[in-house]
């Protein structure tokens, strides 16, 4: 019987004053392809407080989003959410190359 292990990665992060929950799971000694995240809060548009929630998962390969779920996404958040999961990122690969 051959035993896998697996590592999770977590990040509480901030984007637009929102908190940003990142995790990836990955096989030990290897590098995620994919990472996670969930997002709620309130965001003031135009002087109003919005109440927002986006989810879904990021493909670091690719750089691309699946399964982008959101309400009341305000402008330049995904670009922001990106940025923090591209350092995320960059953050697990230093780790498993030490």
């Amino acid at each position: 019987m051959k035993n896998n292990y697996y590592i999770s990665a977590r990040s509480n992060e901030q984007v637009q004053g929102i908190n940003v929950n990142l995790s990836s799971e990955f096989e030990k000694g290897n590098i995620p392809s994919t990472v996670s995240f969930n997002a709620n809060g309130s965001v003031e548009t135009s002087g109003e407080a919005i109440y927002m929630n986006v989810n879904g998962s990021y493909d670091v390969e690719k750089r691309i989003f699946n399964n982008l779920n959101s309400s009341s996404l305000p402008s330049g958040f995904v670009s922001e959410l990106e940025n923090k999961i591209t350092e995320f990122f960059n953050q697990i690969k230093i780790d498993q190359s030490l």
